[in-house]
């Protein structure tokens, strides 16, 4: 009779993360490596940032707003409070 074993899913995911993590390095260092300019690499870490895609969820009227509508309402009306 064989035997399997079944591992936990958040270990599962765990595993899957690490994975991840050490090719998204890999992938960032290579990616770097080529860059030549110092405005290309500053790019890059903007863009690489942890909250560069956040623009991407706000509504769509939002996006549309001018550059001074979007400044009352996204930068300054937070420091009103």
């Amino acid at each position: 009779m064989a035997t399997t074993t079944t591992t936990h899913p958040n270990l599962q995911q765990h595993i899957h993360k690490a994975f991840d993590r050490q090719s998204a390095t890999k992938h960032r260092a290579v990616v770097f490596s080529t860059v030549s300019t110092d405005m290309d690499k500053s790019r890059l870490h903007v863009a690489s940032s942890p909250h560069s895609g956040d623009w991407l969820r706000l509504p769509l009227s939002a996006v549309l707003l001018s550059d001074e509508a979007a400044h009352r309402e996204w930068i300054a009306a937070p420091r009103r409070v």
